[in-house]
C-alpha cells in the first residue's frame, strides 16, 4: 500500500509507518536540511507538479496533513480516481460561507 501525505506532520508520518513502509511526502518546505528519499517539495496551490509527483509515486491513498493541503489532496484523488473526500466536499468544509449556504439549502 502506497500512501502520499500532503504536508509534513511528524506524528502522522510516524503513525502511518505502522501501516505502510511506502510513504511519500510533499511539503512546501521541510523543517530539516538533509534531503530524504520520497520527500518532495511543491506548493499546495500548484497542481502541475503535484500531479507529476503523484504520477511517479502512484499512491493508493492521499492524505492531507493540514487544512492548507485539503483541496490539493481532493483534486489529486479525483485526478487519479482514489477514494476519499472529493473537491466539492473539501471546498464546502474549508469555507464557512459555503457551509452556511449548504446548511440553509438543507434547512438545517
Amino acid at each position: 500500500m502506497k500512501i502520499l501525505i500532503l504536508g509534513y506532520r511528524k506524528v502522522l508520518y510516524k503513525e502511518l509507518l505502522n501501516y505502510s513502509s511506502e510513504i511519500s511526502l510533499i511539503e512546501e518546505k521541510f523543517p530539516f536540511k538533509k534531503e530524504r528519499p520520497h520527500f518532495y517539495t511543491a506548493k499546495s496551490k500548484d497542481l502541475k507538479p503535484l500531479i507529476a509527483i503523484a504520477s511517479q509515486v502512484q499512491p493508493n491513498y492521499i492524505i492531507a496533513a493540514s487544512e492548507k493541503w485539503v483541496l490539493a489532496a481532493a483534486l489529486l484523488r479525483e485526478e487519479f480516481g482514489l477514494p476519499g473526500e472529493n473537491v466539492e466536499t473539501s471546498t464546502l468544509c474549508t469555507n464557512k460561507l459555503n457551509i452556511k449556504k449548504k446548511a440553509k439549502s438543507l434547512q438545517i
